[in-house]
């Protein structure tokens, strides 16, 4: 699965949160979700729940209150949305490579190199016309730590400090 079809499913479930919290339907979305995992060639039971990165750790990096989002196809990854604006949210996920090193294509833009992180690490922006999002990926021995962040709740060093944060758990 390329970058970006990881990003536009982590606009998907950035919509999903703010959806969740205006009191959508959570099972439509889930259902949704579900589909374009599925087409992407990604099944439920490839993943294991959350556990590197937690809604404490959420409400102290962005200083507010936020809402956990757990869809069955989300199961694997850590999304919280601010809890005043929950389309404000991050997704933080750790995958095997071969997702790494990020591609050049028509909606990433900004790859930035970063040394000293991990293996190695990149931030890069992704603007898939509904948001951008930021994204880190830091390679470590565990896998790709990868966290993706809506525009809306911080940028490239804000997705880069939140990936430091949890890459070793």
């Amino acid at each position: 699965m390329s970058h970006a079809h990881r990003a536009l499913i982590a606009l998907v479930l950035i919509s999903a949160v703010a959806g969740h919290a205006g009191g959508v339907n959570a099972d439509t979305i889930s259902d949704a979700k579900k589909s374009e995992m599925k087409a992407l060639g990604v099944k439920p039971s490839d993943f294991g729940t959350c556990t590197i990165f937690t809604k404490g750790d959420a409400e102290r990096v962005f200083h507010a209150p936020v809402v956990h989002v757990e869809t069955e196809m989300d199961k694997h990854d850590c999304a919280y949305g601010l809890a005043k604006d929950p389309s404000a949210g991050v997704n933080v996920m750790r995958e095997k490579p071969p997702l790494y090193p990020p591609s050049t294509d028509a909606y990433t833009s900004q790859i930035r190199h970063v040394k000293g992180v991990g293996q190695d690490a990149y931030t890069y922006y992704m603007n898939a016309g509904a948001g951008g999002i930021y994204t880190a990926d830091v390679l470590t021995s565990k896998g790709v730590t990868e966290v993706v962040l809506a525009e809306k709740a911080g940028n490239a060093d804000t997705a880069l400090a939140i990936a430091r944060m949890v890459m070793n758990r």
